[in-house]
Protein backbone atom coordinates (compact mmCIF):
# COMPACT_ATOMS: atom_id res chain seq x y z
CA UNK A 1 0.00 0.00 0.00
CA UNK A 2 2.68 2.56 0.51
CA UNK A 3 4.75 1.86 -2.58
CA UNK A 4 1.17 2.63 -4.35
CA UNK A 5 0.84 5.79 -2.19
CA UNK A 6 4.25 6.90 -3.06
CA UNK A 7 3.68 6.58 -6.09
CA UNK A 8 0.51 8.30 -6.84
CA UNK A 9 2.57 11.08 -5.08
CA UNK A 10 5.10 10.79 -7.29
CA UNK A 11 3.04 11.41 -10.37
CA UNK A 12 1.23 14.07 -8.43
CA UNK A 13 2.44 18.16 -8.89
CA UNK A 14 3.36 18.31 -5.31
CA UNK A 15 5.89 15.76 -5.43
CA UNK A 16 7.96 17.27 -8.25
CA UNK A 17 8.45 20.56 -6.40
CA UNK A 18 10.62 18.22 -3.96
CA UNK A 19 13.02 16.18 -6.78
CA UNK A 20 16.39 17.97 -6.34
CA UNK A 21 19.56 16.69 -7.89
CA UNK A 22 20.64 13.26 -6.54
CA UNK A 23 23.81 11.86 -7.20
CA UNK A 24 23.04 8.76 -9.09
CA UNK A 25 26.89 7.31 -9.23
CA UNK A 26 27.04 7.62 -5.01
CA UNK A 27 23.43 5.59 -4.44
CA UNK A 28 24.52 3.34 -6.88
CA UNK A 29 27.98 2.45 -5.14
CA UNK A 30 26.20 2.88 -1.36
CA UNK A 31 23.81 0.11 -2.70
CA UNK A 32 26.20 -2.23 -5.02
CA UNK A 33 28.43 -2.40 -1.46
CA UNK A 34 25.64 -3.53 0.66
CA UNK A 35 24.09 -5.97 -1.90
CA UNK A 36 27.23 -7.32 -3.12
CA UNK A 37 27.91 -8.58 0.94
CA UNK A 38 24.70 -10.40 0.77
CA UNK A 39 24.95 -11.92 -2.57
CA UNK A 40 28.61 -13.12 -1.13
CA UNK A 41 27.30 -14.43 2.21
CA UNK A 42 24.96 -16.31 -0.34
CA UNK A 43 27.56 -17.28 -2.40
CA UNK A 44 25.96 -15.58 -5.45
CA UNK A 45 28.37 -13.61 -8.03
CA UNK A 46 27.78 -9.79 -7.71
CA UNK A 47 29.34 -7.47 -10.19
CA UNK A 48 29.35 -3.53 -10.98
CA UNK A 49 30.88 -1.31 -13.26
CA UNK A 50 29.76 2.37 -11.65
CA UNK A 51 30.90 5.34 -13.66
CA UNK A 52 31.73 8.29 -11.36
CA UNK A 53 29.91 11.64 -11.52
CA UNK A 54 26.06 10.84 -12.77
CA UNK A 55 23.23 12.42 -11.01
CA UNK A 56 19.40 12.62 -11.90
CA UNK A 57 16.81 15.02 -10.74
CA UNK A 58 13.94 12.85 -8.50
CA UNK A 59 13.67 12.11 -4.68
CA UNK A 60 16.48 10.23 -3.41
CA UNK A 61 14.61 8.07 -1.22
CA UNK A 62 12.24 6.64 -4.25
CA UNK A 63 15.97 6.53 -5.97
CA UNK A 64 17.28 4.02 -3.20
CA UNK A 65 13.96 2.20 -3.16
CA UNK A 66 13.42 1.61 -7.02
CA UNK A 67 17.39 0.14 -7.24
CA UNK A 68 17.00 -2.01 -4.10
CA UNK A 69 13.54 -3.72 -5.40
CA UNK A 70 15.56 -3.94 -8.76
CA UNK A 71 18.49 -5.86 -7.08
CA UNK A 72 16.11 -7.66 -4.52
CA UNK A 73 14.19 -9.42 -7.96
CA UNK A 74 17.29 -9.98 -9.95
CA UNK A 75 18.63 -12.10 -6.66
CA UNK A 76 15.52 -13.59 -6.11
CA UNK A 77 14.39 -14.49 -9.82
CA UNK A 78 17.16 -15.59 -11.15
CA UNK A 79 19.52 -18.46 -10.66
CA UNK A 80 22.43 -18.75 -8.64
Amino acid sequence: FNAILGIAQVEGAMSAKTFTSAPLSEILATLSEAYGALAEEEGRPFQTEIPSGFEVRGDRALILQMVSNLIENAMKHTPE
